[in-house]
């Protein structure tokens, strides 16, 4: 339920970060957040540690910066990295 204050939004967590979250999730959850609330603030919100990740919303990659939208889709997604040097 959306009030003034507040945003529904559709937050899927992928890989290790489903781990990471206070409660394992399995897919995607349905969070409330407060208007104006910026892709880079999800993290804290969900309890999550600093971490570099990539954002999508309704399937268009996103940069931090971005403030969310009522009924927004949203993937988090752990940046991978690796390789020989």
């Amino acid at each position: 339920m959306m009030t003034d204050e507040n945003i529904t939004i559709l937050v899927n967590m992928h890989a290790i970060l489903r781990h990471l979250a206070q409660e394992e999730v399995s897919g995607p959850m349905e969070l409330s957040v407060p208007r104006n609330t910026r892709l880079g603030g999800l993290l804290p919100l969900l309890k999550l540690p600093s971490m570099e990740v990539v954002y999508s919303v309704n399937s268009m990659i996103s940069e931090a910066e971005v403030i969310l939208s009522d009924g927004d889709r949203v993937d988090i997604i752990p940046a991978i990295s690796g390789g020989a040097c």
